[in-house]
């Protein structure tokens, strides 16, 4: 379609692996050791939604933490 076609990085499935919210800053060798070996900390970790499980039967991704769903809505341009 046009919209995958203009916007590849959006639906490539590589482009997220994870969505996750801390209630901290993280430091730089917290974020390096999960660029490198995937590792989430869990110190003040108050969601983790891994995007590479499939969603539920509502198309929402589970939090691992507090089982809250996220939905991602796939927006076109016109939207």
């Amino acid at each position: 379609s046009f919209y995958d076609w203009y916007h590849p990085a959006l639906t490539h499935s590589r482009a997220y692996a994870d969505f996750a919210v801390w209630s901290r800053l993280l430091t730089p060798g917290e974020i390096r050791t999960m660029s490198t070996r995937g590792t989430i900390p869990s110190n003040g970790l108050l969601a983790y939604w891994p995007l590479d499980a499939p969603p539920d039967q509502n198309r929402n991704f589970v939090d691992r933490v507090g089982a809250a769903p996220l939905h991602l809505k796939r927006v076109l341009t016109w939207e």
